[in-house]
């Protein structure tokens, strides 16, 4: 049991490791301007 839950444990803190490291390489390249025609097109009046 205690091995189940240490398993559980250790999966959830790796995943949200690499979700945070996701979402941190996302916001550097936001930051970069490398979506700058994204957001120029979602500003877009149509």
């Amino acid at each position: 049991m205690r091995a189940t839950i240490t398993a559980a444990i250790l999966a959830v803190t790796l995943g949200a490791a690499a979700a945070a490291q996701d979402f941190d390489s996302g916001v550097l390249a936001y930051d970069r301007g490398d979506f700058a025609s994204a957001r120029v097109s979602d500003t877009k009046v149509q």
